[in-house]
């Protein structure tokens, strides 16, 4: 199992990443989901936007989650305060 990550502006919407559905991922975003109130779903489509993926960074280096992925897909994109979102697609 995957949760496809893509950058949305606009109508337009490119795929930056993949990260694999583990235990280990469940559980973080379990837990951001408690934190900060959200509702991610990894068998659906959810939205989040760059500032909550900073938050997401933050807690899995808390956790001693593996960041790499993480920290590659928020190096290419934009400032926050950029007019888009991060579009999570998991199956």
């Amino acid at each position: 199992m995957a949760l496809e990550v893509y950058w949305q502006e606009g109508s337009s919407k490119k795929q930056i990443g993949i990260l694999k559905v583990d235990r280990g991922l469940s559980n973080l975003i379990d837990k951001f989901n408690q934190t900060l109130g959200l509702s991610i779903d990894l068998y659906g489509t959810s939205r989040i936007y760059i500032s909550q993926l900073d938050w997401l960074i933050v807690l899995a280096e808390s956790v001693g989650y593996p960041t790499i992925e993480l920290v590659r897909i928020r190096s290419i994109l934009p400032e926050v305060g950029t007019k888009g979102g991060l579009i999570l697609i998991g199956d």
